[in-house]
């Protein structure tokens, strides 16, 4: 899922977990997976900096990351949970 958001601002994470990957992936920015304990990966996307490392433990509201920036003063962060390597309706996911 795209979601707009303004130049800088701070991405939060939506579940407790475990930051299994963190990369460059080609135009989406940096991203960042979290594994929570019932196999759920919630994946945040469209990040210029990101606050966390491969092996960290979050909770929600924790900062994953900074939304990259645009020369508009819009940005785009993407968001996508799966389960068993197929998608979930991110709206239908656990936030615990």
């Amino acid at each position: 899922t795209k979601i707009s958001s303004s130049n800088d601002s701070i991405i939060h994470s939506v579940s407790s977990g475990k930051v299994i990957h963190e990369c460059d992936y080609r135009n989406m920015g940096r991203m960042v997976f979290v594994e929570n304990e019932s196999g759920y990966v919630y994946i945040y996307g469209g990040n210029n900096d990101t606050y966390v490392k491969k092996g960290d433990k979050v909770s929600p509201g924790t900062e994953i990351g900074k939304a990259y920036s645009s020369k508009s003063g819009t940005a785009v962060v993407y968001f996508s949970v799966f389960k068993d390597n197929k998608a979930i309706d991110e709206r239908k996911a656990p936030r615990t």
